[in-house]
C-alpha cells in the first residue's frame, strides 16, 4: 500500500516530516511588499523610483494574487490542480520582472524562494523544472541588463540552482528516512500477523489433540459400558 505524499493540487500534506504549511507559501508577498517599506527597515534596499512604482504595484498585486492561488482553501474553485499551477507561474513571471525593475535589497530573495517552492513543497513534474528555470533566468537577467555583468549574473543563477540542489538532496533524505520508518513499521506488523497466526495454529493443534484424546476416551467408556450390559 503506497502512501500519498501531495494532495490534489500537487502540494506536500501538511503531515509531511517537512510539512508544507500555508504561512511558508505566502513569503513571496511579504518580500514584494518590502519595497514599499521604509528604506532602514529594508536589508540593503533602495527607495523606488517614481516612475516605477504602478509597474512594481502591479506586480507585486500578482504575487500576492498567486499566493492566494496556492493557499489550501476548500473552495471547489480553487481546488483545481490548475489554480496552484497558474499561481505557481504567476509567481515566479512578476517576481522576475520585480527584479529587473529594482534588483535591490530582500526582493532578491524571490527567486530563491520561488524555486525552493517548486522543490520543497510541491510533488514533482514538469512544472518544477520550469519554475527553476524561469527562477534562475529572473534573478540572473538583471545582472545583464543593468549592470552589464555576466559573471555576476551567471553566479546569480548557480546560487539558484545551488539551493534547489541542497533543498532536493533534504527532501530525499527526509524521504528516505520516512520510508525506512515506514519499512520497519509494516515489518513489525508483519511479524505481528506471523506471531498471531501461529499463536491460532497452536490453538488449533491443541484443540485437535483434546477433541482426538477426548472421542479416543468416550469411545473407550462406551466399549466398556457395552460389555457390562
Amino acid at each position: 500500500m503506497m502512501t500519498t505524499m501531495v494532495d490534489d493540487q500537487g502540494f506536500v500534506l501538511p503531515g509531511r516530516r517537512y510539512g508544507a504549511l500555508s504561512l511558508v507559501r505566502v513569503m513571496p508577498s511579504l518580500f514584494a511588499l518590502t519595497l514599499f517599506l521604509p528604506q532602514k527597515w529594508v536589508l540593503a534596499g533602495t527607495p523606488v523610483v517614481a516612475q516605477e512604482l504602478p509597474w512594481l504595484i502591479a506586480l507585486s498585486l500578482v504575487v500576492i494574487a498567486g499566493n492566494v492561488m496556492l493557499l489550501p482553501f476548500s473552495w471547489t474553485a480553487l481546488r483545481s490542480p490548475l489554480v496552484s499551477q497558474v499561481g505557481l507561474i504567476a509567481i515566479t513571471l512578476a517576481s522576475s520582472g520585480i527584479l529587473l525593475l529594482h534588483p535591490n535589497g530582500v526582493v532578491y530573495a524571490l527567486p530563491f524562494w520561488t524555486a525552493r517552492l517548486a522543490v520543497r513543497y510541491r510533488g514533482p513534474g514538469p512544472l518544477s523544472y520550469i519554475v527553476i528555470g524561469l527562477s534562475m533566468v529572473g534573478a540572473a537577467i538583471p545582472q545583464l541588463l543593468r549592470d552589464f555583468q555576466w559573471l555576476a549574473a551567471l553566479g546569480i543563477a548557480l546560487g539558484v540552482l545551488a539551493l534547489v540542489l541542497l533543498t532536493a538532496n533534504r527532501q530525499g533524505r527526509e524521504e528516505r528516512l520516512e520510508q525506512a520508518e515506514l519499512l520497519v513499521a509494516r515489518r513489525q506488523q508483519v511479524i505481528e500477523e506471523h506471531a498471531r497466526a501461529a499463536a491460532l495454529a497452536e490453538r488449533a493443534r491443541i484443540a485437535r489433540e483434546v477433541h482426538d484424546v477426548l472421542a479416543h476416551s468416550l469411545a473407550g467408556l462406551s466399549l466398556t459400558l457395552q460389555a457390562r450390559a
